[in-house]
């Protein structure tokens, strides 16, 4: 009988090395199918991101032409700007200067005027003076202390 349960023992464990076999197989399929899945998942995330770099890329080309579109749009207001100031500046300098002249020819008169006015005074009072020591033998004290 020993040699009877042997064969059975033998069996059995045939039959569960069969059975460990058949699962490792299971595994190892299960395994690969994972890794065949993933490998379409890297690839279809590789050419998502192979996608969105090329829109990107497009994306900065038309900023990069915007930008410079933009800073020339800039740049040509700025210089405009720049040559009504200097225009202004020139006109107002021109303006100011005319102004200057202007008030120094009045300025210029009036002092000529006030003075012959003063001078013409000072005869008038020099005349009266004599007019008035001659008359009263008085004289007339031009304010000294």
């Amino acid at each position: 009988m020993e040699k009877g349960h042997l064969e059975i023992i033998l069996e059995d464990m045939n039959g569960k090395f069969a059975l460990i076999l058949e699962s490792h197989q299971v595994l190892r399929n299960d395994i690969n199918r994972t890794r065949v899945d993933l490998l379409e998942k890297i690839e279809d995330n590789s050419l998502a991101i192979n996608g969105l770099d090329k829109k990107v890329d497009r994306i900065n080309k038309d900023l990069g032409c915007k930008i410079e579109t933009l800073d020339s749009k800039v740049d040509k207001i700025n210089g405009d700007l720049n040559a009504k100031i200097d225009k202004l500046d020139s006109s107002l300098n021109a303006k100011i200067d005319k102004l200057d002249s202007s008030l120094n020819a009045k300025i210029d008169r009036v002092r000529d005027e006030l003075g012959a006015k003063i001078d013409a005074v000072s005869v008038d009072l020099k005349c009266h003076r004599g007019d008035t020591e001659i008359h009263t033998n008085y004289r007339v004290s031009e304010g000294r202390n």
